[in-house]
């Protein structure tokens, strides 16, 4: 009877192992060959379709299931929206996503136009390899199991628009560029500043909130200057949806003129940054003044002390700058002469910097701490150190309402930046 058994046992084995067997080598489909040549360094990735800048390649919801749909996401920080390419065999590569360990493939092996592109565990099969195929500072992301490339729907420029295959037909909203991603130094969402910190009157918690808004909040001609703006308390979530709705390489801030609630201009950021700093609830004092005249506002109030008609050649941290028709903060002084500053200037609210030193750093301190920024960082004229009136803080004299127990008046540029962002 034991041998009977056994016999049997043998004999089902058998026909699994024959009737799973065609199974296995169906669940894979074959390569085809690369439509061009390009390679990828190993690495954390943004991934931004060439359609609209301020949209980067996402998991949709931030799930971390298998079979969830890829789609696009704001330009800013969540671990959802970044992905690891890795080099493969044959001239492929893996794409990663950080935040649910899950890999891109075509959905069921798909090789139809309009096959959607989601996450699934590791499974070393052909549809979760990719060609990255250089197009100059772009790459379209073919399926190594297709001549199809990965695309974002109908070209939408909208959240959660779904990521799917199509005709390599070379559309903008086929090409990806890849920009390297840099760990958070705070926060979740938003790599530096998410936060104002109110009422304590230091110099660096004013810096600070002035990097608030940087690099996600528009201009608005007349922003800062409505009650739904003017005198409250931290970021409103009402710019953060503007410049998620609007925030592309075709922005234009003249059709969008006194839209209170939106964003800031140069004297509404200017007035919020110093009510966040002086106030802990909003409604307060009104102080909001015409951008020529917030200099010598300051110093009329005893606040600070008055430079005029470019008398004063330094600019320390934490002046503020009145220009004709424009102000500024200023970030501090590098060795060439060249200031680092904030302000809300088209696009919206940046750092820059004039010619030298500074414009390199503000191009660095966007790219690194704002990467939801979709702009280049804004390189100023030396026109901005010719002012009309530079007020400057006054510390422990009287009529005076910061502090600066950091020393940061004292501080060079390098010195303010290495405080506020640890490099």
């Amino acid at each position: 009877m034991k041998k009977k058994l056994h016999v049997w046992l043998a004999l089902v084995l058998a026909l699994l192992t024959v009737a799973l067997t065609p199974l296995t080598a169906a669940a894979d489909v074959a390569r085809v060959s690369k439509i061009g040549s390009g390679t990828v360094a190993n690495g954390y990735y943004y991934l931004i379709p060439a359609n609209a800048s301020n949209r980067v390649l996402s998991i949709m919801g931030g799930s971390k299931s298998g079979g969830t749909t890829a789609c696009t996401g704001p330009y800013a920080y969540a671990a959802r929206r970044v992905f690891y390419i890795k080099s493969s065999t044959g001239g492929t590569y893996t794409i990663k996503n950080k935040n649910s360990g899950m890999y891109l493939e075509a959905k069921n092996n798909t090789t139809k136009t309009g096959g959607y592109i989601v996450q699934n565990k590791s499974n070393s099969l052909n549809r979760q390899r990719w060609y990255f195929v250089k197009s100059g500072s772009y790459y379209y992301i073919q399926s190594s199991i297709s001549k199809k490339v990965m695309g974002v729907t109908g070209g939408s420029t909208k959240v959660a628009a779904r990521v799917n295959l199509q005709n390599y037909t070379k559309a903008s909203k086929q090409k990806w560029k890849l920009v390297k991603y840099t760990a958070p130094i705070e926060g979740q969402k938003r790599l530096v500043y998410s936060k104002t910190v109110n009422g304590k009157r230091t110099l660096k918690t004013y810096l600070q909130n002035a990097m608030v808004p940087c690099g996600r909040t528009l201009y608005i001609w007349g922003g800062g200057w409505g009650d739904s703006d003017a005198s409250v308390i931290g970021y409103q979530n009402s710019w953060n949806s503007f410049f998620l709705k609007n925030g592309s390489a075709n922005y234009d801030y003249t059709k969008f003129r006194y839209q209170y609630g939106k964003g800031l201009d140069c004297s509404g950021f200017a007035a919020w940054v110093l009510y966040n700093t002086l106030y802990t609830t909003s409604g307060g004092n009104w102080l909001v003044w015409q951008s020529t005249t917030v200099a010598s506002k300051y110093a009329e109030k005893g606040w600070a002390t008055l430079a005029k008609n470019s008398a004063d050649k330094k600019f320390k941290p934490g002046d503020v700058v009145s220009m004709n028709g424009h102000v500024w903060i200023s970030l501090g002084q590098y060795s060439d002469g060249s200031v680092l500053l904030v302000h809300s200037s088209p696009k919206g609210v940046q750092i820059s910097g004039t010619a030298g030193k500074a414009a390199t750093k503000a191009s660095y301190y966007m790219k690194k701490y704002f990467p939801e920024w979709p702009y280049q960082a804004r390189t100023v004229s030396k026109s901005y150190l010719t002012y009309v009136g530079k007020a400057r803080w006054k510390i422990g004299t009287t009529g005076a309402i910061m502090k600066d127990p950091d020393g940061i008046q004292k501080m060079s540029a390098d010195k303010v930046m290495k405080l506020l962002f640890g490099s």
